[in-house]
């Protein structure tokens, strides 16, 4: 049996599909490759990091190769990339 979801779970679900649903909004494309296909919002430092957690300076919008192979696959690589993509700020 699942555990009823806490106010501040719900909260935290709330801010995440907001933070997702703004990233979606704002790049509208893999800012890597600029394909449309199917694309995630990913957070350059982890959801865990709770201080950038909702930062949308802290998101880039990627097709799902990117996402995956790329941002997950490589992160020295990407955190690279991202730095130049975004700038040091």
């Amino acid at each position: 049996m699942k555990k009823p979801k806490t106010a501040k779970r719900e909260l935290e679900d709330a801010l995440d599909s907001a933070w997702s649903a703004y990233i979606h909004k704002r790049d509208k494309c893999c800012q890597k490759c600029g394909g449309f296909g199917r694309v995630s919002a990913h957070h350059a430092f982890g959801r865990v990091h709770r201080a950038t957690r909702w930062d949308t300076d802290n998101g880039v919008l990627l097709c799902h190769p990117h996402h995956r192979y790329f941002a997950h696959g490589d992160p020295c690589g990407f955190r690279e990339w991202f730095t130049s993509h975004v700038g040091e700020k």
